[in-house]
């Protein structure tokens, strides 16, 4: 399969595409959709940083009333319900952010008692970003601060 850099100085256009060079590819890039891998002249999403927030992931000591529970991080900022993307890292290890992609295990050890998993997952309504936090017990052995960034779209849907 060829792959082809195309770009035209005068036009300000670039592609790349899976196709010998064409003009006809590279100047009317929404006829070949299936071709095209990226073009100047489609419209990509962009994502601003709305809220970073602590949360504690709390060992607990038989008063978790549910293993599932939903934690706010507070407003996106945007009318309406923007796509939205997050990472997150361990409040011990400042420098390695990770992608929450579904549901994250965050906490995993194993005790007497069988094997302890956390596991987040990124959720967004009209107004406000929040994650879902899912235990596979009520009481885990140890308490871990997880530091969230949430990222939304310029654009709303």
């Amino acid at each position: 399969m060829t792959v082809t850099l195309h770009a035209n100085g005068v036009t300000g256009r670039a592609a790349i595409y899976t196709f010998s060079k064409n003009n006809t590819v590279l100047n009317n890039p929404y006829s070949y959709l299936n071709l095209i891998k990226m073009h100047s002249d489609l419209g990509y999403l962009s994502f601003k940083p709305a809220v970073t927030k602590t949360l504690v992931v709390a060992a607990g000591s038989g008063n978790v009333p549910s293993k599932f529970r939903s934690l706010l991080m507070g407003s996106h900022g945007q009318s309406g319900v923007p796509f939205c993307k997050a990472t997150f890292r361990y409040d011990t290890i400042s420098n390695l952010e990770r992608p929450m992609i579904g549901a994250v295990p965050v906490v995993w050890t194993v005790n007497d008692d069988g094997l302890h998993i956390v596991t987040l997952t990124l959720g967004i309504s009209a107004g406000s970003l929040f994650v879902i936090e899912q235990r596979s017990h009520a009481v885990m052995p140890s308490t871990r601060n997880i530091i969230v960034t949430a990222y939304v779209s310029d654009t709303v849907f």
